[in-house]
Formats: structure tokens, C-alpha cells, sequence
């Protein structure tokens, strides 16, 4: 008994200390890209592109772990085990990530110039967002310390990749599916966004960062999330019945419930970090798996 008890011990650990490289080094997040580009594919009835998925496989690595490097005092106070791991492994990850950028950046190009534009969207958006490059003398250095404004450019920054890039590999031209697409992309990325500033909430206004949460509270920023996923879900539904199968219409509005118990779970205390990195931050491997199997139930 005494040595089956210490084996669970040993492998439990183990077991966590997998799931905690997988999520701080960001190649989770990484593999959630690459699940947005099959949810697109199969969303405009494009042929899989392993292409698009690499590329923002990469992509999404180089930002998410540059980002971390120049988040470090926030880190600290909102997600210090995360930050411990990045702290550790600084030199290597953010190595690998310019290396990752790079290679991302090359492929783009073989691709054409609307390749590379989408390739380093998430770029761009990146260093507006956490780079101080503004003069104060406006009012803010960095985009990430507008309110709004900065949720709004990370949803830009990857809903339009995942939803053209597959197109534009595919030497076509973005059609109405695209555009629904992008708009679903935007609606979740905007709100796990935003969740996450709930969670990060008191550690923001303790440093002088000013959110959405951190202006109207938890329980005000939930209910104007959950009306804009609503409205936007309903608008999404409505579109997408107009050239989409029923079997994606139906993805979409699930898609949608699952955002709205995230919203409303958001307003529970002392939620467990790792709660929001798989289910939120890994919401789109999550919603591949659902659209894999409503497609085998519906066949």
C-alpha cells in the first residue's frame, strides 16, 4: 500500500509539473493558433492548411512568450508561479520565440505579401501593445494601459490572421464565411481578454494599469460581456444561416454557451490560475474537439 501511495506521489507531481511547462511556455496556447486555423478551414469549407497552422503555431509562441518577457512586474503580482517558470527559463524562451518569429516571418513571405502582413499582425499589435513607444506627455506609453482600446487591438491582432490566412494560402479571395469568422474569432478573443483582466483585477489597480474590470468592477464588466456575446452570438447565428451548413451554425451558438459559462463562472473567487489557462486561454482546442465530434454525431 505504502508504495502504491508513493508512486501516485511521483507521478501526480510529475503529471503537473508537464501541464505547467505545456501552459508557461506558452505551446498550449501555441496549439490553440493552430486550432483556430482548423476551425477556420473547416468554418469557410477550405481544405486543412498545415501551412497556416504552423505559421500561427509560431506566431503565437513568439508573441505570447515576448510578451511575458516585457510583463514581468505585472507577472509578479497577478500570475507569480507563471512568472517564477518565464524568470527560469528566460534566456531560452525568449531565445526560441525570436527564432520561432523568424521562421513564421520566412514562411509568410514565400506565401506573398498578404501572408506576411498576417503573419506579423500579431507583431505589430504586440509591441503597441506592451512596448512603451508613445510620449507621456499623451496620457499613456504602451496601448496596454488604454482602456478598451487595448482589448480591442488583441482581438484585431488574432481574429484576422487565423481567418484570412488559410484563404490567401489557398490563392482565393476572402469571402462572406471569412467575415463571419473573423467576427467569431474577435467576439471570443475579446472576452477571454477581458476575463482575464477580472482575474488579474486587483493586481492592475495595485500597479496603475486601468481596465475594463478595474473601472466598472467584476459583476458590471460580466454583464456587458455577456450582452455583447449575446448580441454578437445571435448576429453570428442569423448571418451564418444565410451560407453555412447546420452542423457550423450550430458550433457557433455552442460556441457561444460556452463563452457565457466562462463569463459567469469568472465571478467566482479564488479561482485556480489554471482554470483560465486551459479553459479559456485553451478555449479554441476545446471548441475544435466539440466541432470534431457534433461532425461525427451528425453524419
Amino acid at each position: 500500500m505504502h508504495n502504491i501511495a508513493l508512486e501516485k506521489n511521483i507521478i501526480i507531481p510529475d503529471f503537473s509539473r508537464i501541464i505547467q511547462t505545456l501552459v508557461y511556455s506558452s505551446l498550449y496556447l501555441s496549439f490553440a493558433g493552430g486550432a483556430m486555423v482548423f476551425l477556420s478551414c473547416s468554418l469557410q469549407d477550405l481544405a486543412f492548411s498545415p501551412v497556416a497552422a504552423l505559421i500561427m503555431i509560431l506566431v503565437t509562441y513568439g508573441v505570447y512568450n515576448l510578451n511575458r518577457k516585457t510583463d514581468e512586474a505585472e507577472d509578479m503580482m497577478n500570475h507569480y508561479e507563471r512568472y517564477h517558470f518565464t524568470k527560469k527559463h528566460g534566456s531560452f524562451l525568449y531565445r526560441s520565440s525570436i527564432l520561432s518569429y523568424i521562421t513564421a516571418a520566412g514562411i509568410g513571405m514565400i506565401y506573398g505579401t498578404e501572408a506576411l502582413f498576417m503573419t506579423l499582425l500579431p507583431l505589430i499589435a504586440g509591441i503597441l501593445y506592451s512596448i512603451p513607444i508613445f510620449p507621456k506627455s499623451i496620457g499613456f506609453s504602451r496601448i496596454k494601459e488604454v482602456p478598451v482600446l487595448k482589448s480591442l487591438i488583441v482581438a484585431l491582432a488574432w481574429a484576422i490572421p487565423p481567418a484570412f490566412l488559410p484563404v490567401y494560402l489557398s490563392s482565393t479571395l476572402p469571402g462572406f464565411s471569412t467575415y463571419i469568422v473573423a467576427l467569431f474569432f474577435f467576439i471570443l478573443v475579446f472576452t477571454s481578454t477581458v476575463v482575464f483582466d477580472i482575474r488579474d483585477v486587483k493586481g492592475d489597480i495595485a500597479s496603475g494599469v486601468r481596465t475594463i474590470p478595474a473601472m466598472l468592477g467584476k459583476e458590471r464588466t460580466v454583464v456587458l460581456l455577456s450582452v455583447l456575446n449575446i448580441s454578437a452570438g445571435l448576429v453570428i447565428v442569423y448571418f451564418g444561416l444565410e451560407g453555412l451548413p447546420s452542423p457550423q451554425v450550430l458550433f457557433l451558438l455552442l460556441s457561444m454557451v460556452y463563452v457565457q459559462c466562462y463569463l459567469i463562472y469568472s465571478l467566482r473567487e479564488n479561482i485556480t490560475k489554471m482554470i483560465y489557462e486551459i479553459f479559456i486561454d485553451g478555449k479554441f482546442i476545446i471548441l475544435m474537439g466539440v466541432y470534431a465530434l457534433l461532425c461525427c454525431l451528425w453524419i
